[in-house]
């Protein structure tokens, strides 16, 4: 998740993405798009998602919908708890 501590809309979706992943062994990392290197391109908007399996980027999102969230989880991972 790249996300920020003044986006309003990334403090709602991060718990819930923290405990679908810790819910089903899937590794969630928070990264701050303002302490991100000025050479990595920074994403359009905040919150966004990253999937990946195997260190291959299957989808990047940008939202904070719940529902969702928990269908592309479900989708990449398979099927949630």
């Amino acid at each position: 998740m790249i996300s920020s501590d003044w986006c309003g809309f990334c403090r709602y979706a991060q718990p819930t993405a923290e405990k679908v992943c810790s819910d089903n062994d899937i590794t969630f990392v928070k990264l701050d798009i303002d302490d991100l290197p000025k050479q990595i391109k920074k994403p359009d908007a905040v919150p966004t998602f990253l999937f990946r399996v195997d260190s291959k980027t299957l989808e990047i999102w940008l939202g904070s919908d719940l529902d969702k969230l928990k269908e592309k989880c479900t989708k990449h991972f398979g099927r949630l708890k």
